[in-house]
């Protein structure tokens, strides 16, 4: 099966034609894949820095909020403790029971 001058002619520049579309393909699929990784590391930057940032915020103000909290409860207890002290005082009847009988 031989190929005859004329249809060598069309066959080659057909053959040139796709091989330059091929081409083409094939970069304009590296140039989407480079893209692609390209602002995915952005993105990933970004997450990375507004992570950084809020958690340091917002842990700051949880330990004065926390803070806060724990020096309000240690008065509380503080202050029950003290009622505690003047209720179990009484003037008359003292400081000890005794069991035995």
């Amino acid at each position: 099966m031989s190929l005859k001058a004329i249809e060598m002619q069309v066959a080659l520049p057909r053959t040139y034609d796709a091989g330059k579309l091929q081409e083409q393909q094939d970069q304009k699929h590296q140039q989407m894949y480079a893209f692609a990784s390209q602002e995915a590391g952005k993105e990933q930057e970004r997450k990375r820095t507004t992570v950084i940032k809020g958690e340091g915020k917002g842990k700051v103000t949880s330990n004065k909020k926390r803070d806060k909290h724990i020096e309000r409860r240690n008065e509380l207890e503080e202050e029950l403790d003290e009622i505690e002290r003047k209720q179990t005082i009484h003037p008359y009847k003292g400081k000890s029971i005794d069991f035995s009988g």
